[in-house]
């Protein structure tokens, strides 16, 4: 799947990056439903994962804690990496 990029606010994906929260669709566009699920590290939203299901699905309030517990997660993976990459550039 290929990475795109949008505007803060614009779109699911730009929405979930600003409100910091995972934001539920249904019906956008060829997808019956989706979920724009915002990556935190360090406090700051570091990126965006589009979740789709071809299955009209609705809300689920009880999912918006795992979601953001997964969000936590992934983003201080990617913040470490990126951490680990910077030393790994640095050295001698």
């Amino acid at each position: 799947v290929a990475a795109r990029t949008f505007e803060v606010g614009d779109g699911l994906p730009g929405q979930a990056w600003m409100s910091r929260e995972p934001l539920w669709r249904t019906d956008p566009g060829a997808f019956a439903s989706a979920v724009a699920l915002p990556l935190q590290a360090d406090g700051e939203t570091v990126g965006v994962v589009r979740l789709f299901s071809r299955v009209r699905r609705d809300p689920e309030p009880g999912l918006v804690r795992p979601f953001q517990t997964i969000g936590a997660h992934i983003g201080q993976f990617m913040h470490r990496r990126d951490a680990g990459s910077r030393r790994g550039a640095d050295a001698p």
